[in-house]
């Protein structure tokens, strides 16, 4: 008999025939559908997701892991921002990629002759990085969000925060809203900023997202300008929204705030 009815039900679900094929329709539209949707925008906008210990993620499409090994004591980092006079701290991962921007055109003069068209639009220099303050040695750890806004503007030699000022600068937004998505609460600050690489200005969005001890930032640098094609607004929001902290112990050779090993974790909602 329970073969039977397993079998019998593996029927319906096939040729649709008869036993409900109209309620099994409507959760093929319901649910189905709008998932592989959903899906498609993500692999469209999105690179293949980055692993490491226990941090997931997803960069805009343009963007290509920059590869740094262990640099010597009197080396930088290869992966920090050469245009900061400061080093991110925490930091994980970093990112790059050429972006198209939109240049003015200026108008033509009674009489000009018609100008050739460019042939290639102008691009400039964008940066993603990944912070972590797991990977952050000594008490700085336990103020991130204030720790990593102040050493970027003090790297621009912009004022810097106070506790309370960050607190009134920053907007928190729940992101991954709906099915298939898994809500979190980030908390972000935007800086706009002269013409700090390749003489464009630059727009600087800093996304904080807290589970637990776990505190991760996510740092886009991208130009005002850049083009629509590019979807530069909506790329990051996907790419802030696949971001996944998995409940585990922090992994061997990375030191979490205050210095003591961390101990396992269990899930937790976002604190931010």
């Amino acid at each position: 008999m329970r073969i039977t009815s397993v079998v019998t039900g593996l029927v319906c679900a096939t040729l649709l025939t008869g036993c409900g094929s109209g309620t099994y329709e409507s959760r093929m539209q319901q649910a189905t559908i709008p998932y592989f949707k959903y899906r498609n925008e993500v692999d469209a906008n999105l690179s293949a997701e980055w692993a490491r210990d226990t941090l997931r993620f997803r960069v805009p499409k343009q963007f290509q892991e920059v590869l740094g090994g262990k640099p010597k004591d009197d080396e930088r980092d290869p992966r920090q921002p050469e245009f900061l006079d400061a080093d991110l701290p925490g930091l994980v991962a970093a990112w790059t990629a050429q972006i198209g921007i939109d240049t003015p055109v200026e108008p033509r003069q009674p009489g000009e002759e018609p100008r050739a068209a460019p042939l290639q639009r102008p691009t400039v220099q964008s940066y993603v990085y990944l912070l972590w303050n797991r990977a952050v040695k000594g008490s700085q750890g336990e103020n991130f969000d204030l720790v990593v806004v102040n050493r970027i503007l003090g790297g621009l030699g912009q004022s810097r925060f106070t506790s309370e000022g960050l607190a009134s600068a920053t907007n928190s937004k729940l992101v991954g809203v709906g099915d298939f998505k898994v809500e979190k609460r980030i908390s972000q600050v935007g800086f706009r900023t002269e013409e700090i690489v390749d003489g464009v200005p630059m727009d600087i969005i800093v996304a904080f997202y807290q589970q637990r001890s776990d505190q991760v930032a996510m740092v886009y640098v991208v130009p005002q300008t850049a083009n629509f094609s590019e979807s530069i607004p909506k790329r990051i929001d996907l790419s802030i929204e696949s971001l996944r902290v998995e409940s585990m112990a922090a992994p061997v050779g990375v030191t979490p705030a205050g210095g003591e090993p961390a101990a396992p974790e269990g899930g937790g909602g976002p604190a931010f």
